[in-house]
């Protein structure tokens, strides 16, 4: 008996680009809203602080997913992650660049 195959998923491909410039102070706050239709995002700590980045509502400095360097980019997976993407430093204002592919 041969190898049959009757679907292949194939992930949809970027269409379009959305480009912002966000301040991210010691307060949180949303950097990317929640979007279904996100297929990929990169966010680039363009300041001066180091930011704190959570996949949720809320970041804070003990609690958050990536540790965002001065100068650094944070790139996702295709097809990662969709929620809210909130940002925090710990002293200070710092700028990320925010780009979000949706198809």
């Amino acid at each position: 008996m041969g190898l049959f195959i009757t679907s292949v998923s194939t992930p949809a491909a970027p269409g379009t680009a959305t480009l912002s410039s966000v301040s991210v102070t010691t307060t949180s706050g949303i950097v990317l809203a929640a979007n279904v239709n996100r297929i990929k995002f990169s966010i680039w700590n363009a300041g001066t602080k180091p930011v704190f980045l959570a996949f949720a509502a809320t970041a804070s400095t003990s609690a958050f997913t990536v540790n965002l360097p001065v100068n650094a980019l944070y790139e996702s997976d295709l097809n990662d992650y969709t929620g809210d993407i909130s940002a925090v430093t710990s002293a200070g204002t710092s700028t990320v660049k925010v780009t979000e592919e949706t198809a």
